[in-house]
């Protein structure tokens, strides 16, 4: 299997959910200031494809896109793969 079809199940993996109630999916951009140095445990996947790298992380709301736009903006990576 391609890289491309990889990353776009990955990715369509995280948007089904994303659209059922009382589940929150949320993109933490990686040019948002403090948050590589944030002193909580977290959860990094990398893989192959970095722009798929995951990070899971309970405590950072406030670094995060609201729930749509992060749906938006996994729709944009899942045309570009």
């Amino acid at each position: 299997m391609s890289d491309r079809r990889v990353a776009r199940g990955q990715l369509d993996e995280l948007l089904e959910p994303s659209e059922r109630p009382g589940v929150t999916v949320r993109v933490i951009p990686f040019d948002v200031d403090g948050f590589a140095g944030a002193s909580a445990a977290l959860l990094y996947a990398g893989g192959r494809v970095p722009v798929l790298d995951t990070v899971q992380k309970d405590t950072v709301e406030w670094a995060s896109l609201e729930p749509a736009p992060s749906r938006d903006f996994l729709h944009r990576l899942a045309k570009e793969s």
